[in-house]
């Protein structure tokens, strides 16, 4: 009786964490201030990525941004990603994620963290009070 008992309490605890996972509609107007669409090369960036420090313009829409990044060290050099299909798991051997941070150079009060692969580009640039989200 109390084997059937500790069963029926993790089925209801898992029952109740399942049920928990339900998606969260949030209108993004109100997260946001504004929101523009813009196309970055980031195929014509990626020859320029180092593995120490170094400065990098990106020009997103009528803006360039000068900054100076650093490898920020968070993805293993073994890294590899795996993709699953109907056909089973496959490595993708042209996967290279690099992550940097940094900060914006001529502002004090910035910090830049971006992550680049290829046709790929991910992160935020936060300039005072003000964060661009990529």
């Amino acid at each position: 009786m109390r084997a059937r008992f500790s069963v029926l309490i993790v089925a209801f605890f898992f029952m109740s964490n399942l049920q928990a996972q339900t998606a969260i509609n949030v209108d993004l107007n109100q997260k946001f201030t504004k929101h523009d669409v813009h196309r970055i090369d980031v195929n014509e960036t990626l020859p320029m990525l180092r593995d120490d420090n170094f400065s990098l313009q990106l020009t997103i829409g009528d803006r360039t941004y000068t900054m100076s990044l650093q490898n920020s060290g968070i993805i293993a050099e073994n890294y590899a990603l795996t993709a699953i299909d109907d056909n089973g798991a496959t490595v993708v051997t042209n996967s290279r994620p690099r992550a940097y941070n940094g900060y914006l150079l001529g502002t004090s009060d910035s910090r830049v963290s971006l992550t680049f692969n290829n046709d790929f580009i991910y992160g935020y640039i936060r300039e005072g009070d003000e964060t661009m989200y990529i």
